[in-house]
């Protein structure tokens, strides 16, 4: 029967593409129906903006699993949130979803960077939390407009040196990682107001980086784990999504990046 109402969705979603909002509304029910969610209205769950176009999605705590590549469909999409479910993978056609500039992934169940996300051009924030991240890849540097990068409770053990790009970025959180090291090219990041570097393995950080991390992030060093047992204060490491649920409530802002200005605040959650 869901396959039946999803191969409807499909064929109404062609039909509509001349409707824009029928469009984006056929494309999220299909989101929906391919996750078994039917009895979810799309007017919950997103609000539209001047054109009557979907702008903000709310697919948060919805036990979302599968992310079609039809998501790309909802081009004028500014924000979307998709924390709190068992995603483990992007399709490449995330990418073309250019006009987000806010993305909540925190919560779900990625093991790995999605390539994607580097092409979403006009990304301001991403919040990628509470996952089970190893590393950053290099296309990383590609997010030119970044002002914001949430990204602790990994298992982060590197970042590439392409994070010289990121010369917008205002507040980088890479707290309770495994990060053992720094690259020089991290110094570079003029714009960083707020740096949280807490709860990592940088017990052998010298020079450049240390005075950095000094600066940036005063107190960190005490923070460091540097025991065998890979404890973090009586703590074993958890990437559990179940433990973390209160720590969603967070304040966030965007930036006047160099080549769009937003006026307003983050929305809060639908």
């Amino acid at each position: 029967m869901k396959s039946v109402l999803a191969l409807l969705l499909t064929i109404n979603l062609v039909a509509a593409q001349a409707t824009s909002y029928k469009s984006d509304s056929l494309t999220v029910s299909y989101i929906l129906a391919l996750n078994g969610i039917t009895n979810l209205s799309v007017n919950s769950i997103s609000k539209t903006g001047p054109t009557g176009r979907i702008k903000e999605l709310n697919l948060s705590s919805k036990n979302i699993f599968v992310i079609p590549p039809e998501i790309s469909s909802l081009n004028v999409l500014s924000y979307l949130y998709l924390s709190n479910n068992p995603i483990k993978s992007l399709p490449v056609e995330f990418g073309n979803l250019d006009s987000v500039l806010y993305l909540d992934l925190s919560l779900t169940d990625l093991d790995s960077f999605p390539k994607a996300i580097s092409e979403m051009f006009l990304l301001t924030q991403l919040d990628i939390r509470f996952n089970k991240l190893k590393e950053f890849p290099p296309e990383m540097g590609l997010m030119l407009l970044l002002s914001e990068l949430q990204a602790s409770d990994n298992l982060i053990t590197q970042l590439p040196e392409e994070v010289e790009y990121l010369t917008d970025l205002i507040n980088l959180n890479l707290s309770k990682n495994e990060l053992s090291s720094l690259p020089a090219q991290i110094t570079q990041l003029q714009s960083l107001q707020s740096v949280n570097l807490n709860g990592n393995r940088l017990c052998n950080l010298q020079g450049l980086q240390k005075s950095w991390a000094d600066s940036k992030n005063p107190g960190w060093e005490s923070t460091q784990v540097c025991n065998a047992q890979g404890t973090r204060q009586g703590k074993i490491i958890s990437t559990q999504r179940e433990s973390k649920v209160s720590l969603l409530n967070f304040g966030l802002y965007l930036n006047k990046s160099k080549y769009y200005k937003i006026n307003g605040k983050i929305p809060q959650s639908l």
